[in-house]
Formats: structure tokens, sequence, C-alpha cells
């Protein structure tokens, strides 16, 4: 921590932005697009957070303990959720620099959606056969939700003047963490 500190105090460069008074501060929350933001990074980051803190606990409790012996062991499987959300929100970065944050975003959004319902069709299974099915489909979840991650960061700054962006990406990473 006191490395990372001094090398923070040392190497990041100091914007120049400042704030008239509370006011000026709270202007966010006036703004649709506050809303909206924190809407799209409560679903890509509520949607990973949560399902990170869950994964192994789903699977117990949907293709381990009902199965008895023949279940799946979640601790072989449950670092992948957090590993592809993690991976893929670092190599989503660039792409939305590139592409625009506001198109990645939209698949990483359908991306979710058509994930989650094809994993929908594996919460009841019949057999631990179908845990492969789940598996996958959890991950295209996690693999959506690091991309939105990355790509609803991207839009923040273009959306927002410089003044702004700062407290509307704090206030939107507070109430996303709440997963």
């Amino acid at each position: 921590v006191i490395i990372g500190v001094i090398l923070a105090f040392t190497l990041l460069k100091s914007v120049p932005v400042q704030a008239r008074g509370v006011k000026d501060q709270l202007d966010i929350f006036g703004n649709k697009h506050t809303w909206l933001m924190t809407w799209l990074y409560i679903l890509t980051f509520g949607t990973f957070s949560g399902l990170a803190a869950q994964f192994g606990l789903l699977m117990k409790n949907i293709y381990g303990t009902p199965f008895g012996a023949d279940g799946v062991n979640p601790l072989a499987y449950a670092f992948l959720g957090a590993l592809v959300g993690s991976a893929a929100r670092i190599l989503a970065g660039p792409i939305a620099d590139r592409v625009g944050g506001g198109k990645v975003t939209l698949v990483a959004v359908l991306g979710i959606g058509f994930s989650a319902l094809f994993t929908s069709f594996t919460l009841a299974p019949t057999s631990v056969e179908q845990f492969p099915k789940f598996l996958w489909g959890m991950l295209a979840i996690f693999l959506f939700a690091g991309v939105g991650n990355a790509s609803t960061f991207k839009q923040m700054p273009m959306i927002f003047e410089r003044r702004q962006a700062g407290g509307v990406i704090g206030w939107t990473a507070a109430i996303a963490a709440f997963g």
C-alpha cells in the first residue's frame, strides 16, 4: 500500500478541475445521463460483483448438493467467473476506446441478456450432465459484464463536462458496488 501511495503521488497527474462549492458538485444529480449511466453500471458491475460473490454457492446448490457424490465441486470452478469478467474488462477497454463506449455497451447489455436467458434454462437440471451448459452460460454473463464495466467507464468522460465526469464516475461506482 505504501509503495502504491508513493507511485500514485509521484506518477499521477493532477487535473485542475475545481468546483466552486457543494452545489457545483451536486448538480450531477439533476442530469438524466447520471442516472442512465448509474443504471448501466449497476447492470454491468452489479452483475459481475453479485454473481462473483455467489457463483460457488449457486453451483453447489444447483449442481452439487442435490446430486450427492456425483455432484459438481464448486471449488474447481468458482474462480472462473471473476477471472473471465476481469480479463474481459481489461481487454474491452482499448476496444471501447477505438469503437466507442456506447456501441460496446450495447453489445455488452445484449450479451448479458441473451446469456442470462440461455443460462435460465439450466437452473433446474435433471442431471449433472447439464452442468457444462450452465457453466458456459454463466461465463458468458461474466464476459459481457466485464466488457460492460470497461465500456460504461469509457463513456462517462465523453458524456459529461470535465468538472462533472469525476463525480459521476465516483457516484456510479459507489452505487454499483452494492451489486
